[in-house]
């Protein structure tokens, strides 16, 4: 059995595969298994992928565009590994990611360990890092759901979780690492911070955009389920309810980079109806004067929000 099983879900990603798959098979740690999913791939990605075949430890499936979701959850089927890990393809690892990681959980005995990573813009290089936190699971420190990343990129999980807890990704969703790692978090027996700087996630021009995307409406739904799996896994209410509201907010407040007027509006009240749905005393919560004022301030009056978004877009993207 191979320690760490990498699962790379590739689309279109000719531009950075290279990189993503050379600090992959270069690793310090060589008993791993690198399992590439082309997601119906219209670019050179293949060609990209088949210079790499020659290294055994490739598992390679061609298979027809489903999204991230089901891709993923495709790998962690052929994942063989003690540990398993996702990669995006325009990422990529340091090469002692697997060694280190990997013995982190050995020596904690841990189901899950979360690291430090970079974050890459054009030639910037970023440092995020995550505090410090003692060997623990969500129930002794629930706040975890609200300090650590909810992406699975950073992290290994046990495949112990895969099997008995029968964890997946949610398909046809965007927004699917949330609750899939909130899902970890609340399963695992022990997670494991590791003081290290091990993952390098790229931004493109990813981060702002006038095009308003409907998929957006899917982190309503997301959002919902999230909460009912975490009320019926007994997660403390008033963090619970502050860490639906802070993540809508957080998706409302974002609204002011569309340019679509009738949509954005349109996230906007629907929002704020899950955020009454949840508890109609929302703005009471104790947890919300964590924010910044100004921001608390903004998303307190509907109207307010609505106006906030509209004069920011008319302002950053207006016309010369």
């Amino acid at each position: 059995m191979e320690k760490i099983s990498i699962i790379i879900p590739v689309y279109n990603a000719e531009k950075y595969l290279s990189k993503c798959l050379d600090s992959v098979v270069n690793q310090t740690l060589s008993d791993i298994q690198i399992i590439i999913l082309n997601d119906g791939s219209t670019d050179k990605s293949a060609q990209i992928i088949k210079k790499y075949l020659d290294d055994k430890r490739i598992i390679y499936i061609e298979k027809e565009n489903t999204g991230i979701g089901r891709t993923r959850n495709l790998g962690i089927q052929k994942a063989t590994g003690s540990f398993i890990t996702f990669l995006d393809s325009d990422d990529y690892l340091e090469l002692n990611f697997c060694e280190e990681m990997y013995q982190k959980a050995l020596f904690d005995n841990s189901d899950m360990v979360v690291c430090d990573y970079y974050e890459i813009i054009g030639d910037k290089k970023n440092k995020v890092e995550f505090k410090y936190f003692e060997p623990t699971n969500i129930k002794n420190n629930p706040e975890l759901l609200l300090n650590v990343n909810l992406g699975p990129c950073n992290k290994i999980f046990s495949k112990r979780l895969f099997e008995d807890k029968s964890i997946r990704f949610a398909e046809g969703l965007k927004y699917e690492d949330l609750p899939f790692v909130c899902k970890m978090l609340c399963s695992s027996n022990k997670i494991t911070k590791l003081n290290k700087y091990l993952h390098n996630y790229v931004l493109h021009d990813k981060s702002e955009t006038t095009t308003h995307d409907t998929r957006i409406f899917d982190i309503l739904k997301i959002l919902e389920d999230t909460y009912k799996y975490l009320k019926e896994n007994s997660y403390p209410y008033d963090l619970l309810t502050y860490f639906i509201f802070r993540t809508l907010i957080d998706y409302i407040i974002k609204q002011r980079y569309y340019e679509n007027k009738n949509m954005r509006n349109e996230f906007i009240v629907k929002a704020y109806h899950l955020m009454d749905k949840i508890d109609k005393k929302w703005k009471k919560n104790i947890n919300m004067k964590q924010l910044p004022f100004v921001k608390r301030t903004i998303v307190s009056c509907k109207p307010l929000i609505k106006l906030y978004c509209e004069l920011y877009f008319n302002f950053k993207y207006r016309k010369s």
